[in-house]
């Protein structure tokens, strides 16, 4: 049996997926999807802002990343209709919600903000998807968040802070879609669960094997540390259910993503 998906998409205002089966989203679930700033290599969780590895010290003092097209992903059949004429026609809008832009501005104090909130079918989920990408100017939504937000032209990624006392804005280009599988699936019925999405800080500028940490400064565009630290934010993910929204998984597990 083939894989179907489930989606919901979290704009800044409330949108519900479904299908054109005409199959709505259960209004009596939702799911509060919340971001966390954290820092593994800490002595401290409360302080994920201060990093140091050797005699190298970098401060965060803020973290903002360019999300687009935050879906849930599970098993179900719910589209299978629409899937199988989509299939012979080539196209598949059962799944896929464009949406414009929005900026994530990373909590750096060891807490978790909540600040979306979607409608979501009933059913089990296992895989939280989203994009990290630059906006265009080839699409109005993009143009007005440019508009809007004139430091993201051509940026996904902007960290302000300093190394070594000295102060630093890194900042990236590229883009890229994360697949991240959740520790433990969600289970959604009626009601509301927190959902949290946290990003290991610690790991951004780390160079393994090294004594100290990478220089922010020799990480952007075509420096000899970029492709060091896109993957190490690539691969800084995790997502898990938090309804005491402490920033740590209630089951206690670890996610891991694609």
């Amino acid at each position: 049996m083939s894989t179907r998906y489930r989606t919901f998409v979290l704009p800044l205002a409330v949108l519900a997926a479904a299908c054109s089966t005409g199959v709505e989203a259960n209004a009596d679930g939702a799911v509060n999807l919340g971001f966390a700033g954290l820092n593994s290599t800490a002595a401290s969780a409360a302080a994920p802002q201060r990093i140091e590895l050797g005699s190298d010290v970098i401060v965060l003092e803020k973290v903002e990343l360019v999300l687009r097209e935050i879906e849930l992903k599970g098993n179900d059949d719910i589209c299978a209709d629409d899937r199988a004429a989509a299939d012979t026609a080539g196209t598949d809008d059962c799944n896929e919600i464009e949406l414009g832009p929005m900026i994530v501005d990373l909590p750096l104090n060891g807490g978790v903000e909540h600040s979306i909130t979607a409608q979501v079918a009933e059913g089990v989920y296992d895989e939280i998807k989203f994009e990290v990408r630059k906006p265009e100017d080839d699409t109005p939504a993009d143009l007005d968040f440019i508009r809007a937000n004139p430091q993201f032209e051509d940026i996904s990624i902007r960290v302000t802070g300093t190394w070594n006392g000295e102060p630093f804005t890194y900042v990236s280009r590229s883009g890229f879609e994360q697949e991240v599988d959740l520790s433990t699936p969600l289970v959604l019925g009626a009601g509301n669960v927190d959902l949290t999405l946290s990003v290991d800080l610690g790991r951004w500028f780390a160079n393994a094997g090294a004594t100290g940490l990478v220089d922010p400064r020799l990480a952007l565009d075509g420096l000899a540390f970029e492709s060091l630290v896109e993957s190490n934010i690539h691969t800084s993910f995790e997502a898990f259910e938090d309804e005491d929204r402490d920033g740590h998984d209630d089951h206690g597990g670890s996610s891991s993503d694609d």
